[in-house]
């Protein structure tokens, strides 16, 4: 075929992910994977180096949606405080001042 006529097929990140997880877990080698879904054995490599060196992002996003939720809680908690405070040096303030003289 000439690279005139050669068209480029695009695949769904759902597809590779099923191909590479199929090859991770060993259900299939490259070769059959090759041959079973007419991708070229560099290809389908490259899939699978993209997805195991992009793993541990997937808990790293986990943690990230953790830590902006703590993050949140902790904002809300700081801004129910600064306004408890605020309300108690109203009151000191306002309260009546006590001599000093115990007599």
């Amino acid at each position: 075929m000439s690279d005139s006529k050669r068209s480029f097929r695009h695949h769904s990140a759902e597809f590779k992910a099923q191909v590479v997880l199929e090859l991770v877990r060993g259900d299939i080698s490259l070769g059959e994977a090759s041959r079973r879904y007419e991708i070229k054995d560099s290809m389908l490599s490259r899939w699978k180096k993209e997805f195991l060196y992009r793993a541990p992002m997937v808990f790293g996003q986990i943690n990230k949606v953790e830590t902006e939720q703590r993050l949140s809680d902790l904002e809300v908690l700081f801004k129910e405080q600064s306004l408890e405070l605020a309300i108690l040096k109203k009151a000191v303030h306002r309260s009546p001042k006590t001599s000093g003289d115990a007599s």
